[in-house]
């Protein structure tokens, strides 16, 4: 059975002072606005199924809400999530429910989660990280999240 999507937990060693791009923004980050990239699935046998991915993101404080689409050829869902801040630059995020979906042939779409680390490339700002998730059947082969925030429209 083939499984859509999934996140997983990112350690990494990274702090402000190796992301000297956005070492200046501590405590000043923002992710409120439209996110557009890619999710991928990352196989054992080096195959790599990308898919594209939207993110609306609300930020207070440290707290982020908001929902993600994902797109999978012609069908798409949409879920709620929630993540919250560790240190400046890393995102915890957490799909929390499916609200909206097209029924999948042979497939359930997972809830994810991961951690992200915000970086500048640049002139724009990105979102980047390892996920895992899960459906109703059990884990989901995981991948990366890349997301780039896209300007507002006029």
């Amino acid at each position: 059975m083939f499984y859509i999507l999934s996140a997983c937990i990112y350690i990494t060693t990274l702090t402000a002072n190796s992301l000297p791009n956005v070492a200046a923004l501590k405590g000043k980050i923002d992710l409120s606005g439209h996110w557009e990239g890619t999710i991928t699935q990352d196989f054992p046998d080096g195959t790599r199924v990308n898919y594209d991915m939207e993110a609306e993101f609300t930020q207070k404080k440290k707290v982020v809400t908001g929902v993600s689409i994902v797109h999978y050829q012609k069908y798409a869902a949409r879920m709620s999530m929630e993540g919250k801040f560790h240190g400046d630059l890393f995102l915890k995020l957490e799909e929390k429910a499916i609200l909206k979906y097209d029924t999948l042939p042979d497939a359930e779409w997972c809830l994810k989660k991961g951690e992200l680390i915000f970086r500048k490339k640049e002139a724009f700002y990105t979102l980047e990280g390892l996920w895992e998730g899960k459906t109703s059947f059990g884990g989901c082969i995981p991948g990366r999240i890349f997301l780039k925030r896209k300007a507002p429209r006029a």
